[in-house]
């Protein structure tokens, strides 16, 4: 078994309702509270961790617990992903930390299209290949 990391007696000292079961009442208000949130147009909302760092000191629980909660009541997106933009500390990560993110998918994005943009190209050439030496219409 895996040596624990932390001590949730010391972590409770901040967050009384660590690692306690969710009662039906809690997950009402936090379903409520998100519903609430929801109800504002995207653009008008406030960011996503900014909700989840003010109703989490409702709940006496860490941010991580709010957005696990959330993701399981809601199927939300993986709550690592969530998390992963949370500390444990309660801020925020750097934002360049989701800047290299963002640019890893933009090139996974980008390279995909390029595949598929020089595939159709590819494609058209040997058509038209085949076209004048056969006379026959591949596509």
């Amino acid at each position: 078994m895996a040596q624990q990391t932390y001590n949730i007696e010391e972590v409770r000292k901040r967050f009384p309702r660590a690692y306690m079961p969710w009662t039906k009442n809690e997950e009402e208000e936090l379903m409520s509270k998100y519903q609430e949130y929801l109800r504002f147009p995207r653009s008008q909302r406030k960011p996503f961790l900014d909700f989840i760092k003010e109703v989490s000191p409702n709940f006496q629980r860490d941010e991580g617990a709010v957005v696990a909660r959330l993701t399981k009541l809601f199927n939300l997106e993986t709550s690592q992903t969530i998390s992963a933009k949370i500390t444990k500390s309660s801020k925020y990560k750097t934002s360049q930390n989701s800047r290299k993110e963002n640019s890893w998918l933009e090139k996974i994005t980008n390279n995909q299209t390029a595949a598929i943009v020089i595939g159709a190209v590819v494609l058209a050439i040997i058509g038209f290949i085949v076209y004048r030496i056969t006379g026959y219409k591949p596509f």
